[in-house]
């Protein structure tokens, strides 16, 4: 088949039947599905995916360049409104009516991490009885030994 690479996104299961197809030739042919038909949506499975990895990756860049923009103009607006106060002394509506601006602070980038599947709480008694089964001779009551 062709190189492996270039059918990486494709099912492993469907590439097995196209090599199943290609060994046995013309004894698996059928009018509309053959080796070569099957290759053919193989390699449209991978163009697919190919398209895909490249606008995941243009999709990433333009949330960036959204935060970015977002940061910039947020950051110009604070900074108008600090002149806007300073202009606003003597004026007590446009104080107030400043006073009313709520913009949101600078978020510092913090990357996500994949959420992990939630898991089942146990209880107390089922984590040590599990601790219990993992430790040797958890379940035997300690020996004392006499002296003489």
């Amino acid at each position: 088949m062709t190189k492996e690479k270039d059918f990486a996104e494709v099912p492993q299961e469907a590439l097995e039947v196209i090599e199943l197809f290609e060994a046995h030739g013309d004894a698996l042919r059928f009018p509309d599905l053959d080796a070569v038909v099957l290759k053919g949506f193989a390699k449209e499975t991978a163009d697919a995916a190919a398209v895909l990895r490249e606008t995941e990756a243009a999709l990433s860049h333009a949330r960036q360049a959204h935060r970015d923009a977002t940061e910039r103009v947020l950051a110009q607006a604070r900074r108008a409104v600090a002149y806007a106060r300073i202009y606003a002394e003597g004026d007590p509506e446009l104080s107030e009516a400043l006073d009313q601006v709520a913009l949101a602070r600078p978020q510092k980038q913090v990357e996500r991490k994949p959420r992990q599947a939630k898991t089942k709480r146990r209880s107390t008694h089922e984590a040590k009885s599990e601790e219990a089964e993992e430790l040797p001779f958890a379940n035997q009551a300690p020996q004392t030994h006499a002296t003489q």
